[in-house]
């Protein structure tokens, strides 16, 4: 499954996650609440230029790369349309708030 907006960007996230509101078909339809992509060397410039600008635009209320070379993830929170960093995380335990409560040890997400 993935996410498809316009006829040229049809993108398959490594992780997301849709509003639990959404049901059966509607599922596939409804904007993610959050998009993750697990970023490397060959993906990087993807992530972060075409997918960045796409997701918003396709309804996507957050977008996390989880970059495992420099051990950061990066939260954005869609404002307007546009992507803006809301957090950059390394190490030590996170509480990330929003679009729901969610713990994030990075020594565990970064083995």
């Amino acid at each position: 499954m993935g996410l498809a907006r316009g006829e040229q960007r049809d993108f398959e996230p490594d992780v997301m996650i849709a509003s639990t509101t959404a049901r059966g078909a509607d599922l596939l339809r409804a904007a993610p609440l959050i998009i993750v992509e697990v970023t490397s060397r060959s993906t990087a410039s993807e992530d972060w230029g075409r997918k960045r600008e796409a997701y918003p635009q396709g309804g996507a209320s957050w977008f996390w790369i989880i970059d495992p070379e420099s051990a950061t993830v990066t939260i954005m929170g869609n404002e307007g349309g546009h992507f803006v960093v809301t957090q950059r995380l390394s190490e030590g335990r996170h509480l990330i708030e929003e679009p729901f409560p969610v713990a994030l040890d990075m020594s565990l997400l970064m083995r």
